[in-house]
């Protein structure tokens, strides 16, 4: 992360799994730093499967700290299907190609965990 420190305007950062061995509020709090990052006019590249760090930077959407035309999330399914833009709106919510503004991310992308909770009550 310290590169991150020593990124400047226009510099491009590509990272990969960045939320890796850190504790929930501490992967949320990355998308704080994202969002001061990409505000700092760095452009951040991140490869992640990460919940908490995606949620926080839909809520740093919803507070007007990063605008959301700056977020665009890639997704694919599986190594057959092509990528699938999502993009965020300004309240934080989902918006899928074809699709009105929703919470509906891909339910795959996060695992079954979110399922068998629902199904739990």
């Amino acid at each position: 992360m310290i590169v991150c420190l020593l990124a400047k305007k226009g510099n491009v950062l590509l990272l990969e799994n960045p939320e890796i061995h850190l504790h929930p509020k501490a992967q949320a709090k990355l998308g704080d730093f994202f969002a001061f990052l990409a505000n700092s006019g760095v452009q951040v590249v991140l490869e992640t499967h990460c919940e908490n760090l995606i949620d926080r930077i839909r809520y740093e959407i919803y507070k007007n700290h990063i605008n959301n035309d700056e977020v665009v999330i890639y997704y694919k399914e599986d190594s057959k299907t092509p990528f699938e833009k999502i993009e965020i709106d300004g309240t934080g919510h989902f918006i899928r190609e074809n699709q009105e503004a929703n919470d509906n991310f891909p339910s795959s992308f996060f695992g079954t965990n979110l399922t068998e909770l629902l199904e739990m009550g």
